[in-house]
């Protein structure tokens, strides 16, 4: 039994005509160690992007979090710019919680039809 080697005589001549992207195309489907390694490829390369895009995100948000809380911290720290506004939201708070009180005493909905 003679073995195949591809500079023997009798190795087969791909025909000028063809080219070498027909005969790659011709070989996709029918060699399974080809189709596994370029799924295996395309899976790690799509395993690696998604991983990056994960870390890249990441610390987009740890970064636009640290600026946020700088900022609430500053806001925090600063003194209050007017006392007059201060105050009427101070009232409208008083207000707003003396409504609530009211209505948890007294209820103001439709009566009961079945009394």
């Amino acid at each position: 039994m003679d073995t195949f080697h591809p500079t023997s005589p009798q190795a087969p001549q791909i025909p000028a005509s063809v080219s070498r992207v027909q005969v790659a195309k011709h070989k996709m489907g029918t060699d399974p160690f080809h189709d596994w390694v370029l799924i295996l490829t395309f899976s790690l390369i799509l395993i690696v992007a998604s991983i990056a895009t994960g870390i890249y995100m990441y610390i987009g948000v740890e970064r636009s979090l640290d600026n946020a809380t700088k900022a609430q911290q500053q806001s925090i720290l600063s003194p209050i710019a007017d006392p007059k506004l201060f105050t009427s939201v101070i009232r409208g708070f008083d207000d707003r919680l003396k409504k609530h009180a009211g209505a948890l005493r007294e209820y103001s909905g439709p009566r009961d039809p079945s009394l």
